[in-house]
């Protein structure tokens, strides 16, 4: 018995020769569902309807989306934006870096401020020196024969409207007083108030009896009257290496602005900077102390959390960093050169990150790396994606991709559960997106709009298969398809609408095209009233009436009007439909398709193109023999299998 039969579906592995491919899988596999072990089409997408803040419109520069509660935010810069460590946090704030690129600065907004585009930069400066030593009430004591004197001295530090508080300043020997009890201090700041940070008060703090800075009072004025008893001090100064983390100020960090934030257990935020990566106190995403950074040995790419630590990617060798405290995290350097190739490709996919490196697709766990694609991808077939400019993203454990290759725009998804179904292309590509873990949502931009992953109608699929080889030279015959075709009826509900004159709409939208399948029911409701002296017809490419398959009942206007026409399988592939009155200007095109294609190949040329509308025999060309042959198939619908032989005895045996 000689043909080829398929039953079960799978997905690409082009480093394998077509030949040498296993009998299900594929050389071309595009907008398809292999999870049933059949052909499905993929969900398309659904578009979505959404008002970024600060009047940011959506367009095809889009970069990163953003959600946080009701509010999007979106940019034409990559950003990484994370929410508030602190839980029930009464600000609801929003951190993120990117803004300006390495040469600006890691900033914060919040819910309430976000719309209008006020961002604050992250991180509470120290403030300005005092102009002289704080001076003294009266200035010689009366007690200076009964008492002996206190030095004190003091500090201050910004705090910002949020409560956040940056370090003070340095105390000066200069500055010290000896003071008596019956003296009172009076404390001038400077008149110079840092502008970044939303900078509201200034924090006083005193020396006592120890030397140690307690707190005095949160001042708000020009000055401060102090006279408060040592036993009134408050605490003792906590923030004394809480400065913000790297800015784009390249005298003091000649490797740029903080990048690449991400949240960590135990409320510990970090980010990275050329090779050192910063971690914030835990809970004060506003303080990056020096002490609390760590250097790796090349450029830092990206960082990802991980269960037991923080991945580090770099353009050399990863690293793993673990610790439950920001002051004593230890990194230990992995023994693999899967560097990392862009910072965008870096996903969290629960248990698992997956990025990019130069020689494929690799999946980080905590047992070590692995290069996924291995066999299913050379590394000149991944070079050729151009995998430097991968943005992607999870969703239900796939990861979803996209590329530019200088040539063309396009996506693929890799789910590394699904074995020889694991690695499929997408026909489209989406330059930014968000992964909505509450809703279970991925929103894409893509053309420039923002739409749900998988939530739309039917893609339309293509499959081809391997290359079958026979060692004779045959011809094969004929040819079934089985598909799962959709008989169901459409309803169109018809009204007349002015938009430039007359136009049908249909089901609300004006005008538009359409898409119908042979063998399918349309039906064209016209009772509404203002169909009527409007009767809908049909018309081929060349205004050619046509009536094959039309039936139409009522008077427009009038209840029980409708128009229903079932589809002819040997309808064209375009037609019109229009108002037989007023003519094509109140309609629009429409493409006429089968429930499926398929495409025979015999040694490398096209043979035969079937357009399949159930699943009965049909005959397959003649007069010629080969010894390779591929099937493509091409869908919206199931197809649960497809078989080509000699004769149509050799399909009733199969």
């Amino acid at each position: 018995m000689t043909g080829i039969k398929l039953d079960t579906f799978g997905g690409k592995a082009p480093k394998i020769f077509a030949r040498l491919l296993p009998t299900d899988m594929a050389q071309v596999a595009t907008n398809v569902d292999l999870d049933s072990g059949r052909l499905e089409a993929l969900k398309g997408n659904l578009s979505a309807s959404i008002s970024p803040v600060a009047s940011y419109s959506i367009s095809s520069s889009t970069k990163t989306l953003f959600k946080y509660s009701t509010v999007w935010i979106g940019s034409d810069e990559d950003l990484d934006f994370i929410r508030s460590p602190i839980a029930e946090d009464p600000h609801n704030r929003i951190y993120v870096t990117g803004i300006g690129g390495t040469g600006g600065h890691p900033k914060m907004t919040t819910a309430a401020i976000v719309g209008s585009g006020t961002y604050y930069r992250l991180g509470i400066p120290t403030p300005v020196q005092f102009a002289g030593a704080p001076t003294m009430s009266p200035t010689t004591s009366a007690n200076v024969s009964t008492e002996e004197p206190t030095s004190v001295s003091y500090i201050y530090t910004y705090v910002s409207a949020y409560g956040e508080e940056g370090p003070p300043i340095t105390a000066l020997v200069s500055h010290i007083l000896e003071k008596r009890s019956d003296q009172t201090v009076t404390v001038t700041f400077p008149t110079v108030v840092a502008t970044e940070g939303n900078i509201t008060l200034k924090r006083l703090y005193r020396t006592d009896v120890t030397g140690t800075f307690r707190f005095v009072a949160d001042v708000s004025g020009a000055s401060y009257v102090d006279n408060v008893a040592e036993a009134q001090l408050g605490e003792a100064i906590s923030v004394t290496n809480h400065e913000g983390p790297p800015n784009g100020v390249t005298s003091e960090h000649p490797d740029g602005s903080m990048q690449g934030l991400i949240s960590m257990p135990n409320g510990i935020v970090a980010g990275f900077t050329g090779q050192t990566v910063c971690f914030s106190e835990a809970f004060l995403p506003h303080a990056f102390p020096k002490a609390n950074q760590l250097t790796m040995k090349s450029d830092i790419v990206a960082i990802a959390p991980m269960t037991n630590g923080l991945l580090v990617l770099t353009k050399e060798k990863p690293a793993m960093i673990q610790g439950l405290d920001p002051r004593s995290m230890s990194m230990t350097e992995i023994d693999s050169t899967l560097s990392c190739v862009s910072k965008n490709s870096v996903v969290d996919m629960g248990s698992v990150v997956m990025y990019a490196s130069p020689d494929g697709l690799v999946l980080a766990s905590e047992t070590g790396l692995k290069l996924i694609t291995e066999s299913i991808l050379t590394r000149d077939q991944w070079q050729a994606l151009d995998p430097s400019t991968i943005r992607a993203y999870q969703f239900e454990g796939q990861y979803i991709a996209f590329y530019n290759d200088g040539s063309e725009q396009k996506g693929f998804v890799f789910d590394p559960r699904a074995g020889k179904n694991g690695y499929t292309k997408l026909d489209f590509y989406a330059s930014a997106g968000y992964n909505d873990l509450e809703n279970d949502e991925l929103y894409l931009v893509v053309g420039g709009s923002v739409v749900k992953y998988r939530q739309g109608t039917n893609l339309s699929y293509t499959w081809k298969s391997k290359k079958f080889f026979q060692e004779k030279p045959v011809n094969l015959s004929i040819a079934k398809v089985d598909i799962e075709e959709d008989l169901t009826n459409t309803t169109y509900t018809v009204t007349v609408v002015n938009s430039g004159g007359n136009k049908f709409a249909l089901d609300g939208t004006t005008a538009p095209t359409l898409s119908l399948i042979r063998g399918r029911t349309y039906i064209f409701n016209q009772v509404d009233n203002t169909n009527s002296n409007h009767p809908i017809a049909f018309r081929k490419s060349d205004d050619s009436s046509y009536t094959d398959g039309v039936t139409s009942t009522g008077t427009p206007g009038s209840s029980g009007a409708q128009t229903t026409f079932i589809v002819p399988l040997d309808a064209p592939d375009t037609l019109k439909y229009y108002c037989t009155v007023h003519g094509n200007g109140m309609g629009n095109s429409i493409t006429v398709s089968s429930f499926a294609t398929m495409k025979l190949y015999a040694d490398g040329v096209l043979k035969h193109t079937q357009n399949v509308n159930d699943d009965d025999l049909f005959p397959l060309p003649s007069g010629y023999k080969a010894k390779e042959y591929e099937i493509e198939l091409s869908s919206s619908y199931p197809i649960n299998s497809v078989c080509a032989y000699e004769s149509a005895m050799e399909i009733g045996r199969a």
